[in-house]
This record gives structure tokens, sequence and C-alpha cells, in this order.
């Protein structure tokens, strides 16, 4: 049985972070983060109902409020925003860059990272400045 079947159920967490519970009724350890324009609800019909996991919306997506500052500031706001049982880190394409980021600024704070489909981030300045410009489009876009 997947979680899709399972009724849902939303808390607010630090900063602002819509969040879903998803999966069996213990503390979830994982946290599941989704790519570019999904939401939590993107997990509810993959995610194993016998795994507890939490699927959050990241900033500017679904309920969750716009991003306040950069991404090293948002990376720092999701960190805080984290419950201390939370050891385990599986992203999506965004998702899996941002974990991969929450590793490299707390390694020892997560057992595990699961990362799908994600790019560790562009080196050049050229490059970010041009990935930053065509990120804002489909943004605009996407509104």
């Amino acid at each position: 049985m997947k979680t899709g079947d399972e009724p849902r159920s939303v808390v607010v967490w630090p900063a602002g972070y819509r969040v879903m519970r998803l999966g069996a009724a213990h503390t979830p350890r994982v946290v599941l983060l989704h790519g570019f324009t999904g939401g939590r609800d993107d997990w509810r019909a993959c995610w194993p109902a016998t795994h507890a996991a939490w699927a959050l919306d990241l900033p500017g997506h679904g309920d969750t409020p716009p991003p306040q500052g950069n991404f090293g500031d948002e990376i720092q706001r999701l960190l805080g925003a984290l419950p201390p049982a939370v050891d385990t880190l599986v992203g999506y394409s965004l998702g899996g860059r941002l974990a991969l980021a929450l590793m490299a600024l707390a390694p020892a704070r997560f057992r595990a990272l699961v990362v799908i489909a994600a790019h560790p981030g562009l080196t050049a300045a050229a490059e970010r400045a041009q990935r930053h410009a065509q990120d804002r489009a489909w943004s605009d876009l996407l509104r």
C-alpha cells in the first residue's frame, strides 16, 4: 500500500515550511525534498506506507512562503527547521541540490543522503549568472 491512499495532515515548521507526514506511525527520520515547481504531494504516490517521512514544500512552492534570502540563507533556514530526529535526506532535482548543500553544511547531522537527478551546482560565475537568468524566466512563466 502506498501513502497516496492515506489521509494527510499538514503541519507548519519553523520558517513557515508546510510539511506533510507520510507513511508509518513512528517518528520520521527522513525528509523528502521535491524538485523545481513540485511540492510535498509529489512523494505521495511513490513513498512506501511502511516508512515514515516528512514531505515538505520548499520555499516558494505550495503553501510555503517565498525565499527570504539567497541560497545559503535558505539552506541555513531549512537546517534550523528540521526536527532533531531527522537524519536522512531524499532529494529530487532541486531538492537533491538542497540535500547536497545541507549535507555539506552539517555532515555530522545526517546519516544518509539520497540524491535523484541533481547537480551540485555550477562553479563558474558566468554559468551561474546564465542559469539564474534561465531559472528566473521559468519562474516568471510559471507564476
